[in-house]
């Protein structure tokens, strides 16, 4: 998939709000029949760190948020936090 097919992707199921750092789930999942929009990226006790599902697998959320602004997947395995607050997503 290139950059400009992932962001694009992206940005169809998700809405992300750097200033407040919120992201909001606006594109439908197959399995669920939540209202949408609704806020993803709430503190998943069982991975220990905010996920949300993406294809069917758990993505850490700060990755997808980085995708989103960047136009792809951040290299590596982890992404830092400006403030060190693991639920803040303010870029």
């Amino acid at each position: 998939m290139t950059d400009n097919a992932l962001q694009k992707k992206l940005k169809a199921m998700f809405s992300y709000d750097p200033v407040t750092g919120i992201i909001m789930r606006i594109g439908k999942v197959k399995y669920q029949n939540r209202p949408l929009p609704y806020q993803v990226g709430l503190m998943n006790t069982t991975y220990g760190s905010s996920v949300l599902s993406l294809d069917g697998k758990n993505v850490a959320v700060q990755r997808v948020i980085w995708a989103m602004v960047k136009g792809k997947w951040p290299d590596g395995h982890r992404v830092g936090f400006k403030n060190g607050n693991p639920l803040d997503f303010r870029w």
